[in-house]
């Protein structure tokens, strides 16, 4: 893995090291409203989310859709994903690690399904329904999980951990049961998505963003970075994220700096140059186009 895609994989720790488990649940509360934003990223874990409330704007790699119905998304590891929704949801998730399940005796489970699948050779589906035979089970024990967390309320900034043995008992148990009702229903897949060399492009893209988005970076830069041309790199990159190239940067540019106005006390004037803006008048009209408000009035409000 090159240092681009270092930097765009998520570094978080879900769980901790004893544990390599972590729940999350978000919630929308009108007396202090805030989207549900979770921009693209890829992480190693594996991912379970439940959406209970709401309309979701969901991507996985290549695939885009509206999320509008109570279901699980099931994110395995390399996966490109966002999620986002504006107001009025509920949504929980479950993020751990493959090798929690291992076990050091050698059945014929653990050759034949918990192996393959700690190894990236089965893969998860992409979504249950409610109208699946799978969804109720299946949500039984998500459910336990998310309980085990809730009951020992060991939060961590905003995952829940679980430290006690029996509590991780009770986690893993639920783990296994959802692998094995996905294998039982025939719901793992042993194919490689097609199209893995597209998405590896978008990971080297995205992390150059991340990496250099106060720096100039022009349509030509982020081309090469994949060895395309521009008109033929501008096609795939809006086939995959909906948005030009130069536009989503300048979305990402703005997201960086309504952060930086939130969490610090630096003038604006430093934020938009720091956030890759050279002109102060082009980043006010942007910024305003973007959240219907000066970046002061912005920053009085949150």
């Amino acid at each position: 893995m090159d240092t681009n895609q270092r930097q765009l994989k998520e570094q978080k720790l879900h769980g901790h090291a004893g544990f390599a488990c972590a729940g999350y649940i978000a919630d929308y509360h009108p007396e202090s409203p805030k989207a549900c934003d979770v921009p693209y990223h890829w992480h190693d874990e594996l991912e379970i989310i439940y959406i209970k409330k709401g309309t979701f704007t969901y991507q996985k790699n290549v695939d885009a859709e509206i999320i509008d119905e109570e279901c699980f998304l099931l994110i395995g590891a390399g996966n490109l994903h966002k999620l986002y929704c504006e107001q009025d949801y509920h949504e929980e998730a479950v993020v751990f690690s493959p090798k929690l399940l291992e076990f050091s005796y050698e059945d014929r489970a653990m050759r034949k399904i918990l192996n393959p699948f700690i190894n990236n050779q089965l893969h998860f589906p992409g979504k249950i329904t409610k109208t699946d035979p799978l969804f109720e089970p299946f949500k039984a024990e998500f459910n336990q999980i998310i309980e085990v967390f809730q009951k020992e309320n060991e939060k961590n900034s905003d995952q829940f951990n679980a430290n006690h043995a029996f509590s991780q008992l009770l986690i893993k148990t639920s783990l296994l049961r959802i692998l094995g009702l996905l294998y039982a229903s025939g719901r793992f897949s042993e194919e490689v998505p097609a199209n893995e060399q597209h998405i590896e492009r978008m990971k080297v893209i995205l992390s150059y963003i991340e990496t250099h988005y106060s720096e100039k970076i022009y349509l030509e830069d982020l081309a090469s970075l994949v060895g395309l041309n521009e008109q033929y790199f501008s096609r795939q990159f809006k086939s995959f994220f909906g948005q030009a190239p130069m536009k989503y940067l300048m979305t990402y540019r703005l997201k960086k700096a309504c952060k930086k106005l939130s969490q610090t006390n630096m003038s604006v004037t430093d934020i938009a140059y720091e956030c890759g803006f050279l002109n102060l008048g082009h980043f006010m009209t942007e910024f305003k186009k973007m959240t219907g408000q000066t970046p002061k009035e912005y920053r009085k409000r949150v």
